[in-house]
């Protein structure tokens, strides 16, 4: 699995040998997110992933593959949307984080927002709280758009 990100610095290509990714790609799309998509992650940042599921077939294979992977669902995302997060470490101890929203059409659009908003020179908060605030601005502006 080769996934290529924009970095302050140019472009990074990172390559997965990873099985769980690739069987991952067979059951639902993968959509990068989190520091990695905007551009401002460190080297030893983690990984994070949207999955698109559109069928609960889709999401009952996904849940077995996460326990054939010992992947650890860690919380809801956006409960009124119905989404899980999981976490998983490869044998690099490398983090990975799946968030699976059954559709990701309103959170592709919210962070594509995000994305242009620093772009022009908005800075994203370290801290959990404002970057809460600035999901909840970038819904409500795309709302309009759904």
């Amino acid at each position: 699995m080769l996934i290529i990100t924009q970095t302050l610095k140019g472009l990074e290509v990172k390559y997965f040998p990873l099985t769980l990714p690739q069987e991952i790609e067979k059951i639902g799309t993968l959509h990068l997110t989190g520091s990695r998509y905007f551009g401002t992650h460190r080297s030893n940042s983690d990984w994070d992933f949207i999955i698109s599921t559109l069928h609960k077939e889709e999401y009952e294979e996904l849940k077995m593959l996460f326990h054939k992977y010992n992947v650890t669902l860690i919380g809801s995302y956006g409960v009124e949307k119905g989404g899980e997060v999981w976490r998983w470490h490869d044998e690099h101890d490398v983090q990975f984080d799946f968030q699976i929203i059954p559709d990701v059409k309103w959170k592709l659009k919210a962070q594509e927002w995000i994305k242009a908003r620093i772009a022009d020179g908005f800075c994203i908060s370290t801290k959990k709280s404002k970057r809460d605030q600035m999901w909840k601005t970038a819904f409500e502006a795309t709302k309009v758009f759904m």
